[in-house]
């Protein structure tokens, strides 16, 4: 306490030459306003770290802190929410001005408040003069100050008599603004209710367009349309009334939802349905239309009467006030914060729940007001490859969500660059509209326009035009021909061959005025094209990052289109273009290295790596119907291959095809119910793995993301067809699938894909992420290893690590030629500690089964000195830790008859013998039991003979003039005893060793893996008992299980429960995916212990937590020095690692996501006393 007082004490007075600075911030915070959503006194408190009496606030220019007493933050929420109740708090936004309230507010604040749209909004009128439609913003704060009410036994957010005081005041607003009228036929004013988080969730909250499009309304506006002849404009007003009608149907008063359950009460065994898109849909097909753009006016008319026949089935009315329509939206926007999907995204997203959603509510601007109206999606850089070209889909004479949710097939935007052309660019009942399907057919087949409408600019002449519409006298006979033959009564052939003659016939003026057609389109659309690339540029200029842009193209009365931009954000992007870009703006001198490092999220990173489904063959597999449905993303990566059910008979065709080129091979997706060690063969060398049962924390994961194999686990719509307990076929769906079949499987999305899809698999790391790569390396302070046996180790130090973290050595006994081995050695120590007699018999049985024990004993140790050699090689002069076995028996069990029946031979013992003993594998509760330094201290030669192996592997190179570093680690102490005990084991084998090399001692240290409470609650002990040389590795996996009394294997069935509930609100939310706070700490006590002993006692993690980004960062904190995980996520560990020691550093001048601004408590020159206090 006295020090914290004292250095604030040295802060002030270091910064007391800067009062200025302090003062001229605190003038910027007035009138401003502290949003973390809940804004209770005691939400505040927390918000801003309130201890005692104290809060801390950061302010990011010049790293200050300035503490604020109890009653200023109590003044806060009293003032934050009297501005709020006169409509202080909702914004409109002026063209190139600054609003008062949001002046000084740092981007992150206002996207807080404000909302990503709201922000975009601002920044676009205030800031860069995009032409945007009026709009007004209700804060996010506003999301937790609704009423909440139940309704129908839901919670439901209702708006305060206050506040729709003030929405009333910000719509006659806006009406002033706009100069339309809500309800006025002549300059109708129409509005939206769009959702907007600080954070960005595509598709997962609600929008509602056309507010205000009341019936009557409606009735008086199609009248005035028809009255002067205008069909065009009474099928836009109808075709708007039934986008409100569906989305206020389905948003607001979820009448597919409520027709659903109808149905169901009453019997149907229907699938759920759509009712307003299954309704358009059935009358498209009923028409023969492919687009919702040849839809009547009477079409529509139809489509409305259909619309409200489902309102009243769900007893419900479309408010005919426009107050009342905007009210209920607006409630609706709110509450859509809490909806399942909204909350599964946020809770994927690592998105905190208090933030709420801003509500925006934007002027109507049309894209369905004719053919130069549309919508449409840019990108200032390529999402998927981030190359520095803009891309994008426009959708003409169509509303904003239509673009967005793929209900049309949308063009892309060289069809506003070149213009498009559809049957309604020709004039309404003239004679060319006549022709049009045949000129568009003609224009078509002579390439001036593509088979969507879009021109070609290179072809369009008057000369080829002209020859374009030119009939051959062959052609015209033709077409006579089928007349002739198609049409037998001889008035109407008369007929169709007069008018015939009127079709193929185009006089000049005719030609000319297609021609003019053709160019009025290319300019007109050309010139919104070169506006909206223009503030494309603009936008990405001033955000220094790709931008995604919402806009829309409205056609004025007199045909002319015009630019409305409703919404900027940054772009969801690819992994690799998330690289692409960061190094772009990077080596343009626009970003830092700090911030190209921040820009690209570790997970995103590791795509880099993964194989990918080729993205057409993708697209079509599932536009054929071909997708079978979804497991859980284990591991990631795409791969395709026949279905196989027997790990060992897949281990069996992989080795007959070593050597054979990839393209000529057969490939594998081995399929079971769920992986044990006895898969291992098979898994390892398969294709992809494809289980029925599993987590993201399975065996069939941790194997899978160290050998860098496809994984999908969880695939519950799979059943096993088995017969004699083999698996003969899996039943998806009620259709069966032999072994042979074809399936394509993507660890990274969980989908699971009948047939095969070509993948396309990275070659190496591209020059921007090597160069990201080498960035993390000049900023990281931790060091990166692998946890990597020999088949993965060479990949492992191409990726970056420098180092093996730990080598399960048990893993090398599962090789398919050892395993038996393996398993007679365990049976024959278990039959050896069974003998208690002291006679001659008992010691003559003993000596004969250690006799038996030595050759086994020696073939291990010989395949392990090979494996050791050579990941030493591959590491020379960098650390490696051998972990000493550590699996426990019942991973060692045969669980195949064929592998018993060969145990009993060898044996020479019966079956029923042979199940006797191995019953001797199983334990009540395994991972607790005779497993690791327990089973090295019972059976001592079995850890004497693996330091042999890396002792001697290490000999033999430092006899070649290597450097190997011999790490052997002891793993699930719980007693410091064990660590003296196994250390003589350990000292005997390498005096051994020294023996053998006549005198040449192999260096090596002796380590500890932290896997227990009992061993992270003695950190003094173990560091005293290994000395200064010694270290230690957290075994994370084991020490979360024992901590927190979890199962890996088996809690997951109530893990995702407890995660919804937010028990885990850390990470990724899942206590084997990301350090636990309650293990944290264990390790925090362990590190603070040894660093007692001896300051700079090494210490790392192993544990599959090692490459979670969430965790690397606590660990940085923690002051570890080595992380260690699977190969293929060494890059993205890097990548972490920096991000991890930035965020360190700026730690203390990083600024809070909230802020308290006080009126009436500026700072004069400088501070009161009482203003600034000691730190609590």
């Amino acid at each position: 306490m006295a020090a914290q007082a004292l250095h604030m004490k040295q802060e002030t007075k270091k910064y007391e030459k800067s009062r200025s600075v302090i003062h001229n911030w605190a003038i910027a915070s007035n009138n401003m306003i502290f949003y973390k959503a809940g804004y209770t006194y005691n939400k505040i408190k927390e918000a801003i770290g309130l201890e005692s009496g104290i809060g801390t606030l950061v302010d990011p220019s010049y790293g200050r802190i300035i503490l604020y007493q109890e009653k200023m933050a109590a003044l806060a929420a009293e003032r934050l929410q009297k501005a709020f109740e006169t409509g202080e708090l909702s914004f409109f936004f002026e063209k190139g001005k600054e609003h008062p309230h949001l002046k000084g507010l740092s981007e992150i604040q206002l996207k807080t408040l404000l909302g990503g749209k709201g922000y975009g909004l601002y920044k676009m009128t205030s800031r860069l003069r995009i032409p945007v439609p009026e709009a007004f913003t209700l804060p996010a704060w506003m999301c937790s100050k609704l009423e909440v009410v139940e309704v129908d036994g839901v919670k439901r957010k209702k708006l305060t008599e206050a506040q729709k005081k003030v929405i009333d005041e910000k719509l006659a607003e806006m009406e002033r603004r706009t100069g339309k009228k809500f309800g006025d036929v002549d300059n109708p004013l129409f509005v939206s209710c769009r959702s907007g988080a600080r954070d960005s969730m595509p598709g997962m909250m609600e929008t509602i367009l056309n507010i205000g499009l009341t019936k009557d309304l409606l009735e008086k506006l199609v009248a005035k349309a028809l009255a002067s002849g205008d069909t065009a404009k009474a099928r836009f007003w109808m075709d708007s009334y039934c986008t409100l009608l569906a989305q206020f149907g389905n948003v607001v008063y979820e009448i597919t939802s409520i027709l659903n359950k109808q149905a169901k009460a009453a019997g149907s065994n229907v699938a759920e349905i759509d009712y307003f898109e299954n309704a358009k849909e059935r009358l498209k097909k009923q028409k023969g239309y492919s687009d919702d753009a040849e839809m009547t006016y009477e079409d529509l008319c139809g489509l409305a009467e259909t619309f409200e026949g489902f309102y009243q089935k769900a007893e419900k009315v479309l408010p005919a006030d426009y107050r009342e329509q905007f009210y209920l939206a607006t409630e609706t926007v709110f509450d859509s914060w809490d909806i399942p999907r909204a909350k599964y995204a946020r809770n994927e997203m690592g998105i905190p729940d208090y933030l709420g959603t801003a509500v925006n509510s934007v002027e109507m601007v049309f894209g369905n007001k004719g053919i130069f109206s549309g919508t449409g999606v840019l990108f200032t850089r390529d999402k998927d490859t981030g190359e520095k070209v803009i891309s994008g889909s426009v959708l003409f004479n169509a509303q904003g969500e239509q673009v967005v949710s793929g209900v049309r097939d949308a063009l892309s935007l060289e069809a506003l660059r070149d213009g498009y052309v559809t049957e309604s660019n020709f004039s309404e009942n003239s004679l060319l509209r006549k022709k049009a399907k045949i000129i568009l057919n003609r224009l078509r087949a002579s390439n001036i326009i593509d088979k969507n409408g879009v021109i070609n600019t290179k072809e369009l002449t008057e000369e080829g035009l002209k020859k374009s519409l030119s009939f051959s006298e062959e052609e015209k006979e033709e077409y006579s021909s089928i007349i002739k033959n198609n049409i037998k009564d001889i008035s109407d052939r008369e007929k169709a061959l007069k008018n015939l003659t009127v079709v193929l016939s185009f006089q000049s003026e005719e030609m000319a005025e297609v021609l003019r057609v053709l160019n009025d389109s290319r300019t007109k659309l050309n010139k919104i094209y070169n506006e909206l690339i223009a503030c494309a540029n603009k936008l990405e200029e001033d955000a220094v990052d790709m931008q995604d842009v919402e806009f829309t193209i409205e056609q004025d009365e007199q045909g002319n289109p015009k630019l409305f931009l409703l919404q900027t954000r940054n772009g969801k992007r690819s992994g690799e273009a998330s690289v692409k870009i960061a190094m772009d703006l990077y080596n343009e001198g626009k970003i830092s290295a700090e911030e190209a490092l921040m820009r690209v999220e570790p997970e995103k990173f590791k795509e880099l790596l993964a194989p990918k489904f080729d993205l057409g063959e993708l697209k079509k597999a599932v536009s054929d119907g071909r997708l079978l449905g979804k497991g859980t993303a284990g591991t990631m990566g795409a791969a395709y291959g026949e279905i196989i059910f027997d790990p060992l008979e897949l281990a069996a065709k992989i080795a007959e095809q070593n050597g054979m080129p990839d393209d000529k091979r057969k490939h594998y997706i081995l399929v079971r119910p769920m992986t044990m060690q006895d898969d291992v063969p098979g898994m390892r060398v398969s294709d992809g793995v494809l289980t029925q049962t599993g987590s993201k924390v399975c065996h069939a994961v941790i194997m899978t993301t160290m050998w860098g194999v496809p994984c999908v686990v969880s695939f519950k719509d799979m059943e096993f067809i088995e017969e004699d307990g083999r698996i003969l076929g899996i039943k998806i769906k009620g259709k069966i699938y032999d072994k042979g079949t074809e399936l394509s499987i993507n660890g990274t999305t969980g989908d699971v894909i009948l047939g095969k899809i070509k993948t396309i698999k990275p070659k190496e790391l591209s020059s921007e992420a090597g160069q990201l790569l080498a960035l993390a390396d000049n900023i990281r302070r931790l060091k990166i290893r692998a946890n990597t046996e020999l088949d993965k180790a060479q990949d492992a130090y191409n990726f970056g690590a420098r180092g093996v973290g730990l080598v399960r050595t048990e893993h090398m006994f599962l090789d398919r030629d050892q395993l038996h081995n393996v398993r007679l050695m365990f049976l024959k120590y278990l039959e050896y500690i069974k003998i208690s007699g002291k006679d001659a018999g008992s010691h003559a049985r003993k000596a004969r089964l250690m006799d038996d024990l030595k050759p086994i004993l020696q073939m291990l140790e010989r395949n392990q000195e090979n494996d050791f050699y050579e990941i030493y090689k591959i590491n020379d002069g960098e650390g490696v830790t051998g972990r000493l076995l550590d699996a426990p028996l019942h991973e060692f069990s045969p669980k195949r008859e064929e592998s018993k029946n060969q145990l009993a031979l060898d044996l020479n013992i019966s079956r029923e013998e042979l199940d006797q003993r191995l019953e001797s594998f199983h334990e009540s509760d395994p991972m607790l039991g005779f497993r690791s330094a327990r089973m090295g201290i019972v059976f001592p030669e079995i850890y004497k003979s693996q330091v042999k192996a890396m002792l001697r592997a290490a000999g033999r190179l430092i006899d070649e003039g290597k450097n190997p570093k011999v790490e052997i680690e002891i793993p699930l102490v719980s007693q410091v005893e064990e660590i003296e005990i196994i250390r003589k084991i350990v000292e005997a084998a390498a005096a051994e060793i020294t023996q053998e090399r006549q005198g040449r001692a192999v260096d090596y240290r002796l380590g500890v893996m932290i896997e227990t409470p009992a061993a992270a609650l003695n950190g003094k002990r173990v560091a005293k008992a290994l000395g200064p040389k010694g270290f230690v590795s957290v075994g994370s996996n084991d020490l979360t299980q024992m901590t927190k009394g979890l199962s890996r294997d088996d809690a997951e069935i109530f893990l995702q429960i407890y995660a919804a509930n937010n028990m885990y609100n850390y990470g990724k939310k899942h206590p084997f995916l990301s350090l636990d706070p309650d293990v944290v700490r264990l390790i925090r006590i362990f590190v603070e212990e040894a660093r007692s002993v001896y300051p700079d006692f090494e210490i790392g993690i192993c544990g599959e937590h090692g490459g979670d980004p969430y965790s690397i960062g606590v660990l940085n904190e923690l002051g570890l020095n080595i992380i260690s995980m699977s190969a293929y996520g060494v890059p993205s560990a890097r990548l972490a690692a920096a991000r991890a020691e930035i965020e360190r550093i700026n730690k203390s001048i990083k600024l809070p996501l909230i802020q308290v601004l006080m009126a009436g408590n500026k700072f004069e020159g400088k501070p009161k006393k009482g203003q600034l206090k000691k730190a609590a």
